[in-house]
């Protein structure tokens, strides 16, 4: 096997052994973020965010479509962008998975 193709590899399962613990980490929330329970919600959300219309995503939160953020909170990072954007997580002692930006966890 040639040296780069075994540095490759090397590279390859490093990044999904970080990916893997990654889970494993528990983070916290950041206070007044949008946290969805689907992605289309989230994109939706920040885009009424950024527009400045809080009404609409108050609209969101009544339909029990997204919450806000009250910040403290343990979760854990089952997915994020590689891009970054957006994280899927789930809140310490709970089966729920929610999406959030990811300046929403630390």
């Amino acid at each position: 096997m040639s040296r780069r193709l075994l540095l490759i590899l090397l590279a390859v399962l490093v990044f999904f052994a970080c990916s893997v613990y990654a889970g494993f980490i528990p983070r916290k929330t950041q206070y007044g973020y949008p946290a969805c329970y689907s992605k289309a919600d989230l994109d939706r959300a920040l885009g009424m965010m950024a527009s400045g219309d809080r009404d609409a995503v108050v609209g969101l939160v009544q339909q029990n479509r997204c919450v806000i953020l009250k910040g403290g909170d343990t979760v854990f990072v089952e997915e994020q962008s590689q891009l970054g954007g957006w994280a899927r997580i789930r809140p310490k002692g709970m089966n729920v998975i929610l999406f959030v930006p990811t300046e929403a966890i630390k």
